[in-house]
């Protein structure tokens, strides 16, 4: 009795070994196909706002495989551009690792297409790779989205301030005259409108150091008065957003308003 309790203890003590059925051969699996997937994003699209990327898995074998994971892989914030194009990763996976396996990479494996509300936004959507990865029951694919060529913030004109001249045409009846500070207003900043421009955006610079929050403004003016702190000197600085997909031009920097102790100013460059 005392050899079959010792016995029983023994085999309690040790680990459960579970054996399994071997595994299928990928000659008696079944073949993913090509997979088609559709992209949607707003990826430097939005003012100030990075983006997502959705996808959309399309086609006959859709019960084959489904999307894990996306993400975008290169961070270009409000740097995105046909320089720097948003690009992404998406991870499928096989539905059922021991029925359906990925049998091919490359543009052979992966058809991409961009949606119907992306189309206004990108002018086409690229594969960079495809590989396949953990015995082929996940394929991997990158891709990138390339702007429209009008997007290229290269592109994109900048408002014209300190007396430049501008190619656009002028709405703005004071920026015919004025474009910096205006020289009868204490803060008040001026500056030729843009034609292809939904808005500005717009920053206070003292003593060369932006101070406050950046404002997003839909005319050719803004008034800084109540927010000018003290006596130094003040600039503004400048950059245009377009209308057809939010790019934006380089910032333009002001003349120079100087401000006193007492409150009086005098606005240099006019």
């Amino acid at each position: 009795m005392a050899v079959l309790f010792a016995t029983c203890v023994a085999v309690a003590s040790c680990p459960t070994i579970k054996v399994w059925a071997s595994e299928k051969s990928e000659s008696e699996k079944t073949k993913i196909g090509k997979v088609w997937l559709v992209v949607d994003a707003d990826v430097g699209i939005k003012a100030d706002v990075s983006g997502d990327v959705y996808v959309t898995p399309d086609g006959g074998n859709t019960d084959r495989y489904r999307i894990d994971d996306v993400q975008l892989v290169n961070d270009g914030g409000e740097e995105f551009g046909n320089t720097n194009p948003p690009e992404f990763e998406i991870t499928l996976v096989s539905q059922d690792a021991e029925e359906y396996y990925f049998a091919k990479t490359g543009s052979s494996a992966v058809r991409l297409d961009l949606a119907t509300t992306a189309k206004s936004k990108y002018d086409k959507v690229e594969l960079i790779s495809a590989k396949r990865q953990n015995d082929n029951s996940e394929l991997v694919i990158r891709g990138r989205l390339i702007f429209d060529k009008k997007a290229d913030t290269r592109k994109v004109n900048a408002p014209a301030v300190t007396g430049q001249e501008s190619t656009q045409n002028n709405t703005d009846a004071s920026a015919e005259t004025v474009r910096g500070w205006d020289p009868a207003v204490k803060g008040r900043a001026v500056w030729a409108p843009v034609e292809s421009a939904k808005y500005y955006q717009i920053f206070l610079v003292k003593d060369g150091r932006e101070i406050g929050i950046m404002r997003s403004v839909y005319r050719t003016n803004y008034d800084f008065s109540d927010l000018l702190p003290g006596a130094g000197t003040y600039q503004f600085k400048v950059r245009s957003v377009r209308s057809e997909n939010n790019a934006k031009s380089d910032w333009v920097m002001s003349n120079v308003m100087i401000v006193q102790e007492d409150g009086s100013f005098s606005v240099q460059g006019q």
